[in-house]
């Protein structure tokens, strides 16, 4: 994670989780990307940047769109990472009306 030890959720600032490996600077990400490289190590390297605080959902609203997020995807069958996108589209502001 860049910039914290505890990880972000979707659209809150912690999700009660602990970073293994956090860094601090754009050139840390940049140094154990080009290591991944050169050991062409499998997989993939998740980088988050967490929301501020100030910017983050009501917690309590968080968790209720999150169930209901997760049931819809229950009850369409999602699964695996094809998940991920159901809640992150959930998000109050993604359902406003677009101002013109």
């Amino acid at each position: 994670m860049f910039g914290t030890d505890r990880f972000p959720a979707f659209w809150l600032t912690d999700s009660g989780h602990r970073v293994d490996s956090p860094v601090t600077t754009a050139a840390e990400i940049a140094a154990i990307m080009k290591a991944a490289d050169e050991l062409a190590l499998p997989g993939g390297i998740l980088v988050a940047n967490p929301l501020p605080e100030a910017e983050q959902l009501d917690p309590a609203v968080h968790d209720r769109l999150l169930a209901e997020a997760l049931e819809a995807a229950e009850t369409r069958a999602v699964r695996g990472k094809d998940v991920t996108p159901v809640p992150a589209g959930l998000h109050p502001r993604a359902h406003r009306p677009q101002k013109r």
